[in-house]
């Protein structure tokens, strides 16, 4: 559960509402379609929130080692369930989560940390703004540009420097260098 988090951004409730049928080894993503909360099940928080979220080599590989321990893993069952068919508390998770931090030596964060996580580390990836919005489900570029703009390095002298080798022509425009 916690690598789903970290490795998607997707919030608790998303992870917590995941069915196999929304694991989609084939595409590499996995839809974000319902949410499980403190009241039950749920439409995800916004329309953007309805999502196909990419997974990384790395994630594919843990959920299809997960999956093959799973008992009765059939399309309609709940990823992260004891009885496959109700998910799991989220104080539980949330309890199951400081826990691990204190026996890792990690000073304590809160879960909803992950899904900054991956923002951040997306961000300094070389993420687009737009990408990272539809990822994490924003209703709006705008609003992931609020919340995460602080990751951004704000240093122009780089980019000065590209554009005006751009401009002055001693380095090729990025349609140029696409043509070859």
């Amino acid at each position: 559960m916690f690598a789903v988090l970290a490795y998607t951004g997707l919030r608790l409730g998303e992870g917590l509402g995941l069915k196999w049928k929304d694991i989609d080894f084939k595409n590499l993503c996995i839809r974000v379609e319902r949410a499980y909360g403190q009241y039950g099940w749920s439409t995800p928080k916004t329309k953007k929130s309805r999502r196909a979220v990419p997974m990384s080599p790395t994630l594919v590989k843990m959920l299809a080692e997960y999956r093959r321990g799973c008992r009765d893993a059939t399309p309609d069952g709940v990823v992260f369930s004891h009885d496959r068919t109700t998910p799991l508390d989220q104080s539980n998770v949330r309890r199951d989560f400081n826990k691990a931090l204190k026996e890792a030596g990690i000073r304590h964060v809160s879960l909803n940390s992950l899904r900054h996580f991956y923002a951040s580390n997306m961000i300094a990836s070389g993420c687009s703004i737009k990408f990272l919005q539809n990822s994490l489900g924003h209703s709006s570029a705008t609003m992931t540009l609020n919340t995460y703009s602080h990751f951004i390095p704000e240093s122009g002298a780089e980019s000065v420097t590209r554009f005006d080798a751009l401009i002055s022509g001693t380095v090729k425009s990025l349609s140029e260098r696409k043509k070859r």
